[in-house]
């Protein structure tokens, strides 16, 4: 996984171990024309189901930027999405940054892979009545700037919540006690 980015695969590891239903990013090409794909690139994100700690182990696969993405199969059948009719939706989806302000604006790696899957999310959401999941952000210290920093366009997706190793933001305050 690059460096500069929290790692999450003891979040993802305990969550599958807890019994969770957890959700990865892969990057792909070739959208549906439902899809609003990156116009320089062609590709999009989605989620995809990790079904156990082993498929964890054993179903991730180098990817873009040499990023750990699940296979599309799990033996002979297509790994499940997010998007998939068997799905419950989504309650907390974590996201990666650049750099982050106290008002929870996030700058992402330029993409635009996270807001574009959020609005695609959160529209097939209100079409079939999900309630909308909690954006947190995962942040090291450093990754932090002053309030009103970063530039929010109109796609533009801001946090719910913000956190790093010794701090948690959040819409209404900032609780500094570490995690």
């Amino acid at each position: 996984m690059s460096t500069g980015e929290v790692q999450t695969d003891s979040i993802i590891q305990q969550a599958l171990d807890d019994g969770k239903i957890v959700y990865v990013p892969r990057i792909m090409r070739d959208p549906p024309r439902s899809v609003t794909a990156n116009q320089s690139t062609g590709s999009y994100m989605n989620l995809f189901r990790l079904y156990s700690p082993l498929d964890f182990e054993t179903g991730l696969i180098p990817g873009v930027w040499g990023i750990r993405e699940p296979n599309l199969l799990v033996g002979n059948t297509p790994r499940a999405t997010v998007f998939d009719e068997e799905s419950m939706g989504l309650d907390l989806i974590l996201m990666p940054g650049m750099a982050f302000d106290r008002e929870l604006a996030r700058l992402g790696h330029g993409k635009g892979y996270y807001d574009n899957f959020i609005a695609r999310y959160l529209s097939t959401a209100e079409n079939i009545g999900w309630p909308k999941p909690t954006l947190i952000g995962l942040s090291l210290e450093e990754q932090v700037l002053d309030t009103s920093v970063i530039p929010m366009a109109e796609h533009d997706v801001r946090l719910d919540a913000l956190v790093t190793r010794a701090s948690c933001y959040g819409i209404d305050s900032e609780m500094t006690t570490p995690l």
